[in-house]
């Protein structure tokens, strides 16, 4: 009747208003529902404020009848004594005689019934202090959960604030900066195009010069600083750090009504201790913390890519500006595709600025987005918890779950190792039928029972031609930074840190006057060259260091000699006795690193001379000679039983395989510098996949296409990085507007290799352990005619399998892999 009355009593105005056909003011009304708290302009929120000035009277007119109440009260209080005090009076009179006796107001009846007053006063007492109590912590629970809504509104809106005037002021002023200093890089090559060649490379010179030391000294790190400290993570952790401090605030318990009733005096009201905090924790706070740590995860790995990128963008001006002056070295190149490289390389580096300003803007759109999706469920999930039934069966399904959850641990102890048990067996049992299929099927191709398709063969000679068209016409910075040469630049060197360090040791203690030896093997592309030339760098600097490189197989003592003789600059030895003395004689002691030992011997009987005599010639001059020896794997492999040739070396370096994760770091490296964005193409066989269409976003997908195409290049290089380029190369579609578009899959079937005769490989086999092969030493290692011996090779030449070189015939490098994997499984290799 109170709350009728007073604080939802219509104004004079509402009143007035409603004779005249206008709505009058309401909470629903003055308030927009939570709903469309969004949509609010600023109108609706100005027309809110003017509303709440009414609810505000009508607060005043309550506390204003309180007052009213009170003083009435006290008025009828007096007005009741007074009545009653007169009363008492007039039956005074009467105490005593037969019209009031004794019994009735002595002191036994008097305590009694004021024993029933006070039972009665305490009950009701209690049924109204109950009634209150529930009524008031039923008004903080709505207060406070009605403020931990609007504190969330509150805290978003100031943390956009913040992140838009750190993005507008700190992040994006660096980079439009930046690419002010390549617009006027380019403006003023664009000045010089028509220039003869020698000012046009001095020009490249000199702004190659200046524009990478104000990009490392100034510009990369100014465009690093912000990022570095990741805005988005610091402004979430805030955002996230102040909603939970609300949260926080609530009470562990909360007295809710189970039933208020008011229909009776004193009122039969109940009320039930509900855990608030738990049940907004557990209902809509965990669950808002896990998503917005989910986002904060995903844009910490996109500002890690971010940073990355900016890291290597002084990396792409060098290299494209290097390749110009490379072009210019050559005829064939001419001062216009050389200003070509240089404005292409400098609009890739621009447009990547570009790209992250772009990214930004974009992004900043996305956090908004984001945060408030997040603070919007968060705070319509609050509003179950505003009802006292909702919060009550909340309240009972958190009992109920909590049971559910003690059950299923219960469980999950239980039957914890048959749980663990059951999936290890059965990928284990799936794992085993799909090899055993696949081995099958390969058997069979192998062996002839099931012949490959007829146009196998067809397809792969064709893919290996139009591998190397398309390697011919990539572009020329593509060109300089994956050719299959040994690595001279440590920004590319990857997963070798661990055998340079054996290196080193073995060179300290060769210093230290121990016997000491060394040897590299590995397959060839793996990285041997490499490697040494490493090492001489960084470990080998301080020492002379001579290099020999046997590129064609010798064998004889006589075409042995002079590569001796020419390294170490010395008169004409006869044999090598003499040559072992003049190496005892040397006045300094040197590094002498010896390149392709398996061009030392011959699979003929008397083929193996020569690599005797120089393993003789290292033991006897290791004290003035440290001898550094890299050979491939499968000659190493063949020398070892056949010679026992480890005996000889106090240290074998195996180059293993490379990991996949090493091989995709050592690839996008060198496709980073070069600019181009890297574009997945989604085959046709793809867009039909199941787990690709689960996929979220193109972000998603392109790192699935990616891992796609990483597997499937680990899968057939095996590790070897060279082969791994080679297939990554071929993979490549085209490019277009600064994109590079490459494909994820990589279709090759070798299974033809088993089919070959045994003859061809026989030949294939001694190819790989010699690693070059001419006609006459084929004619020797098979004892067959020059006629034979040329039309086995050209045989294999014309099918692909075999590429001619200045040194010999030599495996192609794209069935390289597969010929070693076909080999063995026919033990001819080991």
């Amino acid at each position: 009747s109170f709350n009728q009355q007073f604080l939802f009593e219509k104004p004079a105005e509402d009143l007035e208003a409603e004779k005249q056909g206008a709505p009058a003011a309401t909470v629903d009304a003055i308030v927009p529902a939570t709903t469309a708290w969004a949509n609010a302009t600023a109108e609706d929120i100005r027309a809110a404020q003017a509303g709440f000035q009414t609810i505000r009277a009508g607060i005043d007119r309550a506390l204003e009848a309180l007052e009213q109440y009170h003083s009435a009260s006290q008025v009828r209080f007096g007005e009741w004594y007074h009545k009653t005090i007169e009363v008492f009076r007039e039956k005074w009179h009467y105490a005593g005689t037969f019209m009031l006796r004794g019994g009735k107001f002595g002191p036994a009846p008097i305590g009694r019934i004021n024993a029933h007053l006070r039972q009665q006063f305490m009950q009701r007492h209690g049924a109204w202090q109950h009634h209150f109590s529930g009524e008031q912590q039923d008004w903080q629970h709505l207060l406070s959960l009605q403020h931990i809504q609007l504190s969330t509104g509150s805290i978003y809106l100031n943390t956009m604030q913040a992140y838009l005037d750190k993005l507008n002021r700190q992040i994006i002023p660096p980079f439009e900066n930046t690419r002010a200093v390549f617009d006027a890089s380019l403006k003023a090559f664009q000045a010089i195009a028509e220039e003869e060649p020698e000012r046009f490379r001095r020009k490249i010179i000199s702004e190659n010069r200046q524009l990478l030391k104000k990009l490392r000294e100034d510009f990369l790190p100014a465009m690093m600083e912000p990022l570095l400290r990741n805005p988005v993570e610091s402004i979430a952790q805030l955002f996230l750090h102040q909603i939970e401090t609300a949260v926080r605030a609530l009470p562990e318990e909360q007295l809710v009504f189970k039933k208020r009733d008011l229909t009776h005096l004193p009122p039969r009201s109940e009320i039930e201790d509900v855990p608030i905090k738990e049940l907004l924790e557990r209902r809509t706070w965990i669950d808002f913390r896990t998503k917005l740590e989910a986002y904060l995860s995903q844009t910490g790995k996109k500002v890690e890519r971010i940073l990355q990128d900016i890291s290597e963008l002084d990396q792409i001006v060098e290299f494209n500006l290097e390749a110009a002056l490379n072009s210019l070295k050559t005829d064939k190149v001419n001062t216009e595709e050389a200003h070509r490289v240089v404005r292409e390389g400098l609009e890739r580096a621009r447009g990547k600025i570009s790209g992250f300003v772009d990214s930004f803007h974009h992004d900043g759109g996305d956090i908004r987005t984001h945060l408030f999706d997040l603070a919007y469920e968060f705070i319509i999930e609050i509003e179950d918890l505003l009802e006292s039934k909702s919060l009550l069966e909340l309240n009972f399904q958190l009992a109920r779950t909590k049971a559910r959850e003690q059950i299923q641990h219960y469980r999950h102890q239980a039957w914890l190792y048959v749980k663990r048990a059951i999936p290890i067996v059965w990928g284990y049992i799936k794992q085993a039928v799909s090899n055993v299929t696949h081995y099958y099927r390969r058997f069979r191709k192998i062996t002839g029972l099931a012949a490959p398709a007829g146009d196998t063969q067809e397809k792969v000679y064709d893919l290996l031609h139009r591998a190397q068209l398309k390697l011919a016409g990539l572009p020329y910075i593509y060109q300089q930074l994956f050719k299959l040469e040994p690595l001279s630049d440590s920004r590319f060197l990857v997963g070798r840190d661990a055998e340079l360090e054996t290196m080193k040791a073995d060179f300290n203690a060769w210093q230290a006057g121990k016997f000491m030896t060394s040897v590299i093997i590995g397959e060839r592309g793996s990285g041997r060259t490499t490697v040494l030339n490493f090492a001489e760098k960084n470990i080998y600097q301080h020492m002379p260091v001579l290099k020999i490189n046997f590129n064609n197989t010798i064998f004889s003592p006589v075409a042995f000699i002079p590569y001796m003789r020419d390294a170490f600059k010395l008169s004409d030895p006869s044999n090598v006795s003499d040559l072992e003395k003049a190496l005892l004689e040397l006045e300094r002691p040197t590094v002498c690193i010896v390149e392709n030992l398996q061009n030392l011997f011959l699979k003929t009987v008397d083929g193996f001379e020569l690599l005797e005599e120089f393993i003789a010639l290292l033991t006897s001059t290791h004290r003035r000679v440290y001898w550094v020896i890299s050979c491939t794997l499968y000659s190493w492999n063949y020398l070892e039983k056949v010679l026992h040739i480890s005996r000889y070396f106090q240290r074998i370096i195996s180059l293993g395989a490379l990991g996949q994760a090493d091989v995709e770091s050592i690839i996008l490296k060198r496709h980073r510098v070069t600019g181009y964005e890297l574009v997945f193409e989604v085959p046709p066989q793809i867009q039909d996949n199941r787990r690709f269409k689960k996929l979220a976003g193109s972000e998603q997908q392109q790192q699935y296409l990616r891992d796609l195409l990483f597997e499937q290049l680990h899968k057939f290089a095996a590790g070897n990085i060279s082969v791994a380029m080679l297939f990554w190369l071929n993979a490549i579609q085209k490019f277009e507007n600064n994109q590079m578009i490459i494909s994820p899959t990589i279709e090759l079937d070798y299974a033809f290799l088993g089919q070959l005769s045994a003859d061809e490989l026989f030949t294939l086999g001694s190819i790989i352990q010699h690693e070059l092969l001419v006609v006459e030493e084929h004619m020797k290692i098979f004892r067959q005619s020059h006629q034979d011996s040329l039309m086995m090779l050209r045989s294999l030449y014309n099918r692909g399998i075999l590429e001619e070189t200045p040194g010999g015939y030599r495996v192609h490098p794209m069935l390289y892999r597969p010929v070693i994997q076909v080999l063995k499984q026919k033990y001819i290799l080991h």
